[in-house]
């Protein structure tokens, strides 16, 4: 497959986004690396990591001109890893799969780097054409990883990484893409991601939907244990909810710097009016969580 960039958006819209990388990056990777790590991999470790980050910002940035997405989703990770390994009989993470898994979270998405805008900025519901086109990005990502371990070698965290990125929209009940897994079939770290992806999604607004309150978001999860998520993973949100919300609040974005500098014009993210969340008591489903 042919890998195209599309560049249908504004030359400004995607310099405002790509202004926000190396601020992002910045913040995210203040804490990532551990001083043990740091000190058994030393200026090596904190410069893959620092690459991870910054192709995953720059990937994100053509869907989240607002930034805040990656870090939100690697805390969301590392929350609910932890609180995973925390509750289990036996470990199902050590410390460093944390970290891995959180570093994983920040790749989720690379795939989308080649799906055209007319798409995945589509205001509206996707066609079952456009629908096919956008599940993509899973096997897209996957492979850009392939590529990667074909020329470095094993390597455990890019193996996690890849099956995040791969499964990360697989269901419980075998109902996802790309490979129809189910159950334990699919990767605990793909269901963990896909968890924090969809609470993510819900909570913020985009170009094709409103944005939820943390509650609404909350019950769409619980009610969504056992055919959706992973009810484990599910139990485990649910012990650590009131934390994703303090980070749901706290990685804001840049929403009022883009607005402040102009950089919103043409872009129906951050148009006047947009509103920021539903205050309907009993939404319908999401219509897309890409």
């Amino acid at each position: 497959m042919k890998l195209k960039w599309s560049a249908s958006v504004p030359g400004r819209h995607y310099g405002g986004a790509l202004q926000l990388v190396p601020m992002n990056m910045k913040r995210i990777l203040g804490g990532l690396t551990s001083s043990s790590e740091l000190e058994s991999g030393g200026s090596d470790v904190a410069a893959r990591e620092a690459l991870i980050v910054g192709i995953a910002c720059l990937a994100d940035a053509r869907d989240d001109a607002s930034g805040g997405h990656i870090e939100r989703m690697m805390r969301y990770a590392e929350l609910l890893g932890t609180a995973i390994r925390g509750r289990a009989r036996r470990a199902l993470f050590s410390s460093q799969e944390v970290h891995w898994l959180k570093l994983s979270a920040a790749l989720h998405d690379i795939g989308k780097a080649a799906i055209s805008d007319s798409i995945l900025l589509k205001p509206g519901i996707l066609t079952d054409a456009e629908r096919l086109i956008m599940q993509e990005h899973t096997i897209i990502g996957a492979r850009c990883l392939d590529q990667v371990l074909s020329l470095h070698g094993p390597d455990e965290m890019i193996t996690m990484a890849r099956q995040v990125i791969r499964s990360h929209h697989e269901r419980w009940d075998g109902g996802g893409y790309p490979d129809h897994l189910a159950d334990a079939d699919i990767p605990l770290a793909a269901r963990i991601i896909a968890l924090c992806d969809v609470y993510d999604a819900l909570t913020r607004r985009k170009v094709y939907k409103l944005a939820m309150s943390h509650e609404q978001a909350h019950r769409i999860i619980r009610d969504g244990a056992g055919t959706q998520f992973d009810p484990a993973v599910v139990r485990a949100f649910e012990a650590v909810e009131q934390d994703f919300q303090s980070i749901s609040l706290t990685v804001e974005g840049h929403e009022e710097m883009l607005a402040e500098e102009g950089i919103n014009s043409g872009n129906p993210r951050f148009g006047p009016g947009f509103p920021a969340e539903s205050d309907d008591d009993d939404p319908p489903t999401p219509p897309r969580v890409a």
